[in-house]
């Protein structure tokens, strides 16, 4: 819809790509209000807090989220997730 959880960056620079990405967990969207979230007008900010609780669903801490971004990157990526 509407609402950005995320950002993905991609930077390249004299043969070196430095990649990386933002999930918005349960921060202080404040900040936003200054912005245009990657250049794109008309969108809010959200986060996955936020979303769980409009869905009617657990709302998980950083550490369960954290734990399933690892698993999923490293299912993506063919690897051995461990996270701690």
């Amino acid at each position: 819809g509407t609402r950005k959880l995320a950002s993905i960056g991609v930077r390249a620079r004299e043969w070196v790509t430095w990649h990386g990405f933002a999930l918005n967990v349960e921060n202080d969207l404040s900040t936003f209000a200054y912005t245009v979230p990657c250049g794109i007008g008309g969108v809010e900010m959200t986060t996955v807090q936020r979303e769980c609780a409009r869905a009617g669903r657990p709302q998980p801490d950083m550490q369960q989220v954290s734990a399933a971004v690892a698993e999923a990157f490293a299912e993506v990526f063919a690897l051995d997730a461990r996270y701690e």
